[in-house]
């Protein structure tokens, strides 16, 4: 999510294409951040699976 042209205001404070402005980035950032940890959940498992088990 980029700040370049958004000036820190409060949610309500802000006019409704400025909302729809910043809800698009947050949707894009969360997005991409579950992504991200889709796929540290998997490399996680990965190495837990191969680790050798405990007797």
């Amino acid at each position: 999510m980029t700040k370049k042209n958004i000036v820190n205001k409060d949610y309500k404070d802000m006019a409704p294409e400025e909302k729809i402005k910043f809800l698009e980035d947050k949707n894009l950032y969360l997005e991409a951040e579950n992504e991200y940890l889709k796929k540290l959940r998997a490399v996680v498992q990965a190495r837990k699976n191969q680790q050798p088990k405990k007797k």
